[in-house]
This record gives structure tokens, C-alpha cells and sequence, in this order.
């Protein structure tokens, strides 16, 4: 999975990044801004992979921000530029952890 965050990384930076229609009204209603979603890039973790998702290929990135906020994005692991699908605070009722679904 290292490698394939390396691969998103490299993306971002050579490319840039999109976010989707859903993405962007999420980051709005959770008043998450894009140097939030760069940070996670940079520093998360991927958690979840989705080879086969409707809109492609993609994975679920998880991290714990400086500010402390915890913060999971579904990007893109194939398009150029890389695509923000949905980002969120991972919280109840779906979420028990950042980490742990609830099942």
C-alpha cells in the first residue's frame, strides 16, 4: 500500500487534484479546506483499497492532522489528476475509531 500512496503522492504533486461535485459540498458542510485534504495525502495512511469502485480504482486515507482533526478521504489511485471522491470526519454511526468500521 506504501507504494501505491507514493504513486498518489507523485500525482498531486506533478498533476494536482480534483474534487468531485459530492467532495467539495462535503468539505464545505464540514468546513474542511484543501490545505486539509493536502495534509492528509501527505501524511495519512491508506486503510482501505477499492480496485473495483464505480468510478475506479481507489483507496480510503486516514489521518490525524497537526490541528488534531481526524480526517479520511476516497481518492483516486489511476486518474490523472487524481480525484477527491468524498472526504469526512470519520465519526458514529459509521465509524468506532478513524480506523475501525462499524460492522
Amino acid at each position: 500500500m506504501e507504494e501505491k500512496l507514493q504513486a498518489i503522492r507523485e500525482a498531486v504533486s506533478q498533476y494536482g487534484l480534483l474534487l468531485t461535485t459530492h467532495a467539495d459540498e462535503e468539505a464545505r458542510e464540514e468546513d474542511i479546506t484543501l490545505q486539509e485534504i493536502h495534509e492528509t495525502i501527505k501524511d495519512g495512511e491508506i486503510i482501505e483499497d477499492y480496485p473495483a469502485h464505480r468510478r475506479g480504482p481507489c483507496c480510503l486515507i486516514y489521518a490525524n492532522l497537526s490541528s488534531g482533526r481526524n480526517l479520511h478521504l476516497v481518492i483516486t489511485t489511476e486518474k490523472i489528476p487524481t480525484r477527491v471522491i468524498t472526504v469526512y470526519e470519520p465519526k458514529r454511526p459509521y465509524w468506532i475509531t478513524p480506523k475501525q468500521r462499524m460492522r
